[in-house]
């Protein structure tokens, strides 16, 4: 079975058994709200199959990540062609029509060992109900509320595994947590991000500001990431070098397209800075 034929049947299946009204559970992330895999659906049909007890199908890119479901929305990542090259993409579809609502591309910034059986969007996203969060090995962290307009990204440096990255993010209270069991130093808190603008947390502080500094030679730009190593340096007790990050991100003109999340970025570092 193809990615986008097992994307289709499970798209269907999920619709057509325990998501075509909007009462029922939500399956927020990968195998469920709680991990188990387990639906505390009843009367769900047992009989199935490509033409029967199907509402609806909606033809998708490749990928081997899962769907989430919110009340209203379907979100799944997927990469578009070549497994090397393609276009890396978040997809949001209406839960009872499975009509495609949006869809945006994330940038691919790098590219991370794949194994011929792994594929570039194996992560499954994750959704507090409103927003969703994605993760691509090629790329890092990014977020979408539930029209498709960017809250925030973080770009990360590439994990050193064999096969390529499989797991995928959880939420935890406020925090979306991504586990990087790679070689060479694995870490589960390199994901733990607040949900209103991204940072690390928590584990080694060294390693977390090398991790911030190769992130920024990816995307030297990002205001997030900038505000994310300025914490850090402050953290460390490198006041000169948070105060140099933080100078940059005030003197740097916001962009068009994400003015208000740059405007939130540069209020937090302008904070930031006064407490130097």
């Amino acid at each position: 079975m193809t990615n986008r034929t097992r994307a289709i049947a499970l798209l269907s299946l999920l619709i057509g058994f325990c998501v075509c009204a909007l009462a029922a559970e939500d399956w927020t992330r990968f195998r469920g709200p709680n991990g188990t895999g387990v639906s505390s659906e009843t009367n769900l049909p047992t009989d199935f199959g490509p033409d029967k007890s199907v509402v609806w199908k909606t033809v998708l890119p490749p990928g081997h990540s899962s769907p989430v479901l919110s009340r209203t929305r379907i979100f799944v990542t997927a990469h578009d062609g070549d497994k090397k090259s393609g276009k890396l993409l978040v997809i949001a579809l209406d839960r009872k029509t499975g009509k495609e609502l949006w869809r945006r591309e994330v940038p691919r910034a790098k590219t991370g060992r794949l194994e011929n059986v792994n594929g570039p969007a194996s992560a499954s996203p994750v959704t507090d109900g409103e927003n969703v969060f994605a993760y691509f090995q090629d790329f890092g962290l990014i977020s979408f509320n539930a029209a498709g307009k960017e809250r925030w990204r973080l770009p990360i440096e590439a994990p050193n595994i064999f096969y390529g990255y499989g797991a995928s993010p959880i939420l935890v209270d406020d925090k979306v947590i991504l586990p990087v069991d790679q070689d060479g130093g694995a870490y589960l808190a390199l994901g733990e991000m607040d949900k209103e603008l991204p940072r690390i947390v928590g584990g080694n502080l060294d390693r977390a500001i090398t991790r911030l500094e190769a992130g920024l030679k990816i995307a030297p730009h990002n205001l997030e990431l900038k505000l994310a190593l300025a914490e850090a340096y402050k953290e460390d007790g490198r006041k000169e070098d948070a105060r140099r990050q933080l100078q940059e991100i005030l003197s740097r003109p916001v962009s068009v397209s994400r003015a208000k999340a740059e405007s939130h970025v540069q209020e937090k570092a302008r904070k930031l800075l006064g407490k130097l």
